[in-house]
This record gives structure tokens, C-alpha cells and sequence, in this order.
């Protein structure tokens, strides 16, 4: 195959490649336990932001089907391809979070409080233990108001992520276990967007006997740390150059 085939091949491979991740995403989302505060509102909205998700790519991808094929029809440049092979995989790195990510941002910290513990409804223990369900939807309101990059305790987030309570004292951030006593989120992004909301989260996390504080960093030094696993496919197996 030509130089330039092989280098379009390579761009809406990893592109396409990695929308897919991002669609399988949603069949890593905790199931909400049966004593979950969920309500069909909820769903509704969730619904609604998977559907505009859904949209997006295919979208995207259509750009990119145009894209490709204007490489096919075009006499281009070499060092053009190249140039453009690179942003493409900037974008895929970025998506994947295997990039460090620096800028304005929120810290948000949840953690146990005694006097919250000692004041607390007599369901406490049953609260609590819907604390992963909750963090995740935290999470996902931060990254449906213009967050960039998130960590939980310094884990990344990333499409496939998963946050889940396994008992009232052992949380699962991407398969790692972490203690829930006390959670750290930072997100880079848009800071007056993410500020959108946040009374609402305190009350229910109050009821798990834990305070919340919110905090913006606005002068450009918040650090997210790439995703730290590299991504592992059981199934699929590379095939080689000689392959393309």
C-alpha cells in the first residue's frame, strides 16, 4: 500500500477506535442499588445526554468519512499527512487521557465528618452505601458541564472508567480499590460551568455522614495526571504491518 493509504487507515483507525470506547462507555455505569435515591427524572435526563452523546459521533464520524476521502481524491503533501496524522492523534490521546492535562479548574472534597456521623438519620448506614452510585453521578455532571480531564483520589477518568461502592468501607475507582473515608476530585474545565449545580450534591452526601467542599483554582496550576494502566484488550491481538 501507498505511504498516504496507510497513514488515512491509521488515522480513522485509532479516531473510530477510540469513539467506539467512548460509546461502550455507558455499559460501564454502576447499577444503582435497589436503595438508590433515583427517580425517573433522572433517567430522563441521562437518557437525554446519551442520545446528544450519540448524535455527536455520528457526527464526527461523517467528518471524518469526508476527511478520508478527500485524501483519497487529493494530491497531498507528505509532511501535510503527517501533520495531520498528528493532530488526529492528539485528539485520541486527549480523549483516552494518557496526556497530562494543566489549567483552571475545581477541587471538590468529600469526606467522613463526626459531628455529620453522630447527627445522622438512623438510615445512615443504608446512605452510605450508595455513595459510589452518587460519586459517579458527581462525576458525570462535571464532565457534562465542560470538564476536561477528572481525577478521583488521583485516578483518571476515562471513558471505560468505573466507580462503584463494593461495602460502606471500600470504594472501586477503574478497578482499584480506595478508602471512602475521604474522595478528592479534580477537574479541569470550565469553572463557572461546573459551579452550575453544586448546591444540590451537599445534602445527599450529608446523609452519608460526610462533608463536601468546593473549591475553584482559577489561576491555571490544577495538574491531572495521565490515566496510569495501560489500556488491556483480552480479545484483540495486532496484526502487524504486514497486514495493512
Amino acid at each position: 500500500m501507498k505511504t498516504k493509504n496507510k497513514i488515512s487507515l491509521l488515522v480513522i483507525s485509532a479516531v473510530l477506535g477510540c469513539m467506539l470506547t467512548i460509546q461502550f462507555s455507558s455499559a460501564n455505569r454502576p447499577k444503582a442499588e435497589s436503595n438508590a435515591v433515583a427517580d425517573t427524572m433522572q433517567l430522563t435526563v441521562e437518557l437525554a445526554q446519551q442520545t446528544e452523546r450519540q448524535q455527536f459521533l455520528r457526527s464526527q464520524i461523517r467528518a471524518l468519512e469526508s476527511q478520508i476521502n478527500a485524501l483519497g481524491t487529493q494530491k497531498v503533501d507528505q509532511n501535510q499527512l503527517l501533520l495531520t496524522l498528528a493532530e488526529e492523534l492528539d485528539k485520541v490521546k486527549r480523549a483516552a487521557g494518557v496526556n497530562e492535562v494543566r489549567g483552571n479548574g475545581v477541587i471538590i472534597t468529600i469526606e467522613d465528618n463526626v459531628n455529620l456521623i453522630a447527627s445522622g438519620p438512623v438510615e445512615m448506614d443504608l446512605y452510605r452505601r450508595s455513595f459510589g452510585d452518587f460519586l459517579y453521578r458527581l462525576v458525570n455532571y462535571l464532565k457534562g458541564n465542560e470538564a476536561n480531564a477528572i481525577v478521583v483520589n488521583n485516578h483518571r477518568i476515562v471513558s471505560f472508567s468505573s466507580i462503584r461502592s463494593i461495602d460502606t468501607n471500600n470504594l472501586q475507582v477503574n478497578t482499584v480499590m480506595i478508602s471512602p473515608d475521604k474522595v478528592i476530585i479534580k477537574a479541569v474545565g470550565n469553572v463557572e460551568q461546573m459551579k452550575l449545580g453544586m448546591s444540590l450534591f451537599p445534602t445527599y452526601f450529608e446523609m452519608m455522614g460526610k462533608s463536601f467542599k468546593f473549591e475553584a483554582v482559577e489561576d491555571g496550576s490544577l495538574v491531572i495526571p495521565p490515566y496510569d494502566d495501560p489500556v488491556k484488550y483480552e480479545y484483540a491481538k495486532p496484526e502487524g504491518d504486514k497486514k495493512i
